[in-house]
């Protein structure tokens, strides 16, 4: 909670005073959601992981910028413009998909929200006595999160110009982690290895089990493992209806199960798919909400505390009469 001693004068008027700063702060905005969506975008496009970690910073920083608009920015039109702008920026870097309806839907959303959660912001300081920045987070973070998170999720799992809707390299790096965890409980299920060579080994763990097994030869143990390898390697071709490259490592095989899958739908089943795994997406990156937010509420204290030490802003006691009704 702050210290209103700071405060500098009484019976101040809670209005803009300063548009050069709400435009600068706007343009910092701006640039930042900017930042955030160009490294989304190579990450979906290469996968690499460090253009992950450069598109979550500079989403911390945009939302610590955004949580002190709710601060700075008196005039719901003022608030609402600079959201306007900072959502356009973001979605002027994914120029290519401006044709996508669900991209579209996305951007809108995420303004909604933004709108949103400046508004509860508003709201919220304007019944404080005295200012709290973490009570005032609660309202402005979770929605503003909300907002970036769908807007990610959309642009996760679609490329622009291609039949399916997420890249090999994206879906190796959602798939491994949860592959790894499987390993726990099923030992041979290893993404580095190929169908072929996991039946192998459990056709080998299978045989070993056995009483029999010692007294067997090596030859008969060979076309008994080959004759189950056969027979699982069938059984997942009929149950994925299609052949399947066994010699391929698992993660591939899947994908590319998945994608043909995925391609022999009709168009309407297709978009249910998509709506699935942008929200599966979605729910993924809320998992984060948390410690991003405290992170978020953390940087914006900071910054304000450094803007006040600089005299960009001040903390002022509001005088104000408003009409009452009691008993007499």
């Amino acid at each position: 909670m702050l210290n209103l001693t700071k405060d500098i004068s009484v019976e101040a008027v809670e209005v803009d005073r300063s548009i050069f700063k709400i435009v600068s702060m706007a343009v910092i905005g701006a640039a930042a959601f900017a930042i955030f969506g160009y490294f989304l975008k190579l990450f979906v496009i290469t996968g690499g992981i460090n253009y992950l970690v450069f598109s979550s910073v500079a989403l911390i920083f945009f939302l610590s910028v955004f949580f002190l608009q709710a601060f700075f920015i008196k005039s719901a039109l003022m608030a609402n413009l600079a959201i306007l702008f900072e959502c356009l920026v973001l979605a002027s870097i994914f120029y290519d998909r401006i044709g996508s309806e669900a991209f579209l839907i996305s951007a809108g959303l995420a303004f909604l929200f933004l709108v949103w959660a400046n508004y509860s912001g508003g709201k919220e300081l304007r019944n404080m006595i005295k200012i709290n920045f973490w009570r005032v987070s609660k309202m402005v973070l979770p929605k503003a999160f909300a907002a970036a998170a769908l807007f990610a999720s959309v642009a996760l799992i679609g490329l622009p110009n291609s039949e399916f809707f997420i890249s090999k390299e994206n879906f190796q790096k959602i798939f491994v982690p949860s592959a790894t965890m499987a390993k726990r409980f099923f030992p041979d299920f290893d993404p580095a290895l190929s169908i072929n060579e996991i039946a192998v080994r459990m056709a080998e763990r299978e045989l070993e089990q056995t009483s029999q097994s010692q007294f067997l030869p090596k030859s008969t143990k060979t076309q008994l493992i080959n004759q189950s390898v056969n027979e699982f390697e069938n059984k997942i071709s009929g149950w994925a209806g299609s052949s399947i490259n066994t010699k391929a490592n698992l993660t591939e095989a899947i994908y590319e199960l998945i994608k043909n899958e995925y391609l022999s739908l009709p168009e309407k089943d297709r978009q249910l798919v998509l709506v699935g795994a942008i929200i599966f997406i979605f729910l993924m990156i809320e998992g984060f909400s948390l410690p991003i937010r405290i992170a978020v509420t953390f940087l914006a204290y900071i910054i304000y505390e450094i803007l006040i030490a600089f005299g960009v802003v001040a903390v002022m006691l509001e005088g104000k009469s408003r009409e009452i009704v009691v008993l007499k």
